[in-house]
């Protein structure tokens, strides 16, 4: 896998000079016997992403690269929305993927399992704006497509495709600047317990 992605971007001359959040923006789901499905950004200055399979239709297939959506500014982070368990039921399923970039996400469909029909069908369902800078992003393990964004004003808001985009908190004291996210692991629970993480001596908020 390293080597297709040094291949893929070549690393800068200049290596002092790389940004730090590169090494985050890419994510990963087991897709049990169907091999493993990568999400990373290419392009010029990494604003297209785009799905690594780890291996094709057949058992001989080489691993395979699917088409490249354009997402408008460099890739900050990637995540993967829903359960594991669904990508190992079902050939069909379709993987879910937010990336962020300055002040959007992109919400990317890829297919579960490379075949000779879908290898090209990576789609960006949905663009959110928003009205800050986004500081990091979390999917929700127990929903096909939940999404948290932490902004750095210190609001948190969740995207669903019903509801939209709905703030969750916001209105923070300057010392208690939220850091991230996170969903929690605990199965069965609707609706997702949000938590995130604030600054010291500040303690985590749950709803």
């Amino acid at each position: 896998m390293m080597d297709f992605l040094e291949n893929e971007s070549p690393p800068q001359e200049d290596c002092y000079k790389l940004s730090k959040w590169q090494g985050n923006a890419i994510a990963g789901v087991d897709c049990g016997q169907d091999g493993h499905v990568v999400f990373y950004p290419t392009g010029h200055v990494l604003q297209q992403a785009c799905a690594w399979y780890s291996r094709g239709e057949l058992e001989d297939d080489p691993p395979c690269s699917s088409t490249v959506i354009e997402t408008g500014s460099p890739i900050r982070q990637f995540i993967v929305m829903g359960s594991r368990d669904a990508y190992h039921s079902t050939s069909t399923a379709k993987i879910l993927a937010a990336a962020r970039g300055h002040t959007h996400c992109t919400i990317i469909a890829a297919p579960s399992r490379v075949t000779r029909d879908n290898v090209w069908k990576i789609q960006a369902k949905v663009k959110l704006s928003l009205p800050g800078v986004i500081k990091h992003i979390t999917g929700s393990p127990h929903a096909e497509a939940e999404l948290a964004v932490v902004t750095v004003d210190g609001t948190v808001r969740r995207w669903d495709p019903e509801g939209g985009v709905q703030t969750v908190k916001k209105d923070l004291y300057v010392s208690d600047r939220v850091l991230r996210c996170e969903y929690s692991s605990q199965p069965n629970t609707r609706p997702s317990c949000l938590m995130w993480q604030v600054q010291a001596p500040s303690f985590p908020f749950m709803t």
